[in-house]
């Protein structure tokens, strides 16, 4: 299984110093997942992945504008395109009547059928499920009802064969399709486990957590994620100021960091004050945590 994430907007607030605000598009097995639609997003899209037909899911984590505001133009855009394919979007209690209204009053009658899936507050959970992948929400703690998402591989999608195998047994075409399943080689004079048969799952999980400030339990939720997407507006000078504005600081996304035992934590969502990261970096630097500091077009393997 192969999984990449490409930022196409790491800004907190505003756009500010090149960079938008926050959008990710996230390609699981070449599926892609639109994670957040902030202003100009589509603009990022067509430079960086122009198959925008292809994107049947987009997860919305809140409706502050600088997370929402580019929903409108990407539907329009669909419309104008003649998409017929159906879309499915994901987020909190209200995005429904947000959409609705705004496509309402500029007139847009889109052309393909629409799904809005709404989670209200304490239904957090499983989400999405599909072959390959299972996507859950958690609640993060911001001002207006904020969701975090967990992306990992389905635990019964099918195993990967190994080729060597194929060839050692001489495996047939029913044979192959039940050990991807999970099942034995089971012959009148031979038995082969699976597991010597097919390569083990990978582990690999990813977690988008933007907006929220520091809680206690966060990382125990996270506990398990491989990588790690947690917002750092600020650096440490401004602790007092992020917890007001229910935001983290380097100080917060360290301790996220550390409690859930992640590989990698990547960090964005800045606010407009940094024309330059230094001081994020420094203090990342300082702690010893496995760290990357998002930018606009960075792709990622993960």
């Amino acid at each position: 299984m192969k999984a990449q994430l490409r930022i196409l907007g790491c800004s907190g607030g505003l756009p500010a110093h090149g960079r938008w605000t926050t959008s990710q598009l996230l390609l699981w097995d070449d599926q892609p997942y639109l994670i957040d639609c902030g202003e100009g997003a589509q603009i990022r899209l067509q430079e960086y992945y122009t198959k925008i037909q292809r994107i049947h899911y987009i997860f919305i984590s809140h409706l502050h504008g600088d997370h929402i505001y580019g929903l409108p133009g990407l539907l329009s855009s669909y419309t104008l395109g003649r998409r017929t394919a159906s879309l499915s979007i994901y987020g909190p209690q209200g995005l429904r009547q947000w959409i609705e209204s705004t496509l309402a009053f500029d007139l847009v009658h889109l052309g393909f059928e629409l799904s809005i899936i709404e989670i209200a507050p304490g239904e957090e959970g499983v989400i999405h499920e599909s072959q390959k992948m299972l996507v859950r929400c958690i609640a993060l703690d911001h001002r207006i009802h904020c969701l975090g998402y967990i992306f990992s591989p389905h635990p019964d999608r099918n195993k990967n064969i190994r080729v060597d195998r194929i060839a050692e047994y001489s495996l047939h075409h029913e044979e192959i399709r039940a050990i991807k399943q999970g099942a034995d080689l089971v012959r009148s004079d031979l038995r082969v486990a699976n597991s010597e048969l097919t390569h083990p799952h990978e582990p690999m999980s990813y977690a988008f957590c933007t907006d929220t400030r520091y809680f206690d339990g966060l990382g125990e939720q996270l506990r398990g994620v491989t990588q790690l997407y947690l917002e750092c507006t600020y650096d440490s000078s401004f602790q007092d100021l992020a917890e007001k504005n229910h935001h983290c600081t380097t100080t917060d996304v360290i301790r996220v960091a550390r409690e859930c035992g992640c590989e990698r934590v990547i960090l964005g969502h800045y606010s407009g004050r940094y024309a330059h990261l230094d001081r994020i970096d420094s203090e990342m630097k300082d702690s010893g945590v496995n760290y990357i500091l998002s930018d606009d077009g960075m792709l990622l393997d993960l």
